[in-house]
């Protein structure tokens, strides 16, 4: 039986309300309430230009990992129908990868990480110049708390991506229908378009009102070389294994073709003939084979970002 996932947050928040993300949304509002109270007591731009934005951040980020595991479980229901294995074998794996949305080590780290990485850098970069000390630990507050929520959006990523990685342990089953193994390559953009659109969004809103655009890539050129390297590198095993069954494929329409080629005599035109229709299928056959597609998400997965 195929049950959808709860995320850390989602349990955190449990004991207090049966709908969590409204009642996040509820307690993100103090940090953005904060940070225009405390713009309008001192003038000082740093509140709308960071506090704002990484409130925003907080309160959409964990909706963004939620819609990311939707897509995925909505990709988990379907590998039945491309994955060449036991449907309770890959039904059984798919819920053991998912297991991280309930909360792991490797979250947790990921937010300690950029928290440290990020007061760092806001804090040489000058935000906290001018503040008094109630002021500046409640802009450290919403930066660790933005942080924290990203690290746990970037690690989700991660993990998305290793699923479709470790796929390619799998013999796979290619077709040009979507629902198949393209599936694949539609959810992984998915995923990676919602997590990178909600934070270049906030970021590029923080460094223009700073100005400070040199922030900005020092804080995303890593998450940019994170992307375009994870993207490429976790569909080559399914690549292999599409690739893999096209050339099985093949062998068999051409070992079928050869054996019609040998009962062919050219002193019967009759038979010849006959054999013909069942030629020209099997090599109609071996074009659409041909045809099949080598990687999950090519640029058709990129333009069919902007229908979700």
């Amino acid at each position: 039986m195929f049950t959808p996932h709860i995320l850390f947050f989602e349990r955190i928040v449990a004991g207090f309300t049966k709908h969590p993300y409204l009642f996040w949304l509820l307690v993100s509002l103090v940090p953005i309430n904060l940070s225009v109270v405390l713009f309008a007591q001192t003038g000082n731009r740093v509140f709308i230009s960071t506090a704002m934005p990484s409130s925003f951040a907080i309160s959409l980020l964990p909706l963004a990992i939620k819609i990311g595991a939707i897509f995925m479980d909505y990709w988990g229901r379907g590998l039945r129908h491309f994955v060449l294995c036991p449907e309770q074998e890959i039904e059984s794996w798919f819920q053991n990868q998912m297991a991280f949305l309930s909360g792991s080590l490797g979250m947790l780290f990921s937010g300690i990480f950029l928290s440290v990485l990020g007061i760092t850098l806001y804090y040489f970069s000058g935000v906290f110049v001018g503040l008094n000390n109630t002021q500046a630990v409640t802009l450290a507050l919403i930066i660790l708390l933005n942080c924290l929520v990203s690290g746990a959006a970037w690690f989700s990523l991660f993990c998305f991506a290793r699923i479709i990685w470790r796929l390619g342990r799998f013999p796979l089953k290619v077709e040009q229908n979507p629902e198949g193994v393209l599936s694949t390559g539609n959810t992984l953009m998915k995923c990676y378009a919602i997590t990178i659109i909600l934070n270049y969004t906030f970021s590029l809103i923080n460094s223009i009102a700073m100005q400070n655009m040199r922030l900005l890539f020092i804080l995303e050129a890593p998450y940019i070389v994170f992307f375009a390297i994870s993207f490429i590198v976790c569909q080559i095993p399914v690549h292999n294994r599409m690739v893999d069954y096209k050339k099985l494929k093949l062998a068999e329409i051409d070992g079928l073709l050869a054996s019609l080629s040998q009962q062919q005599n050219p002193n019967t035109l009759m038979e010849a003939e006959a054999l013909r229709p069942q030629m020209e299928a099997l090599k109609k056959t071996r074009a659409n084979i041909m045809a099949l597609p080598e990687w999950p998400a090519g640029w058709k997965s990129v333009l069919k970002i902007a229908r979700f």
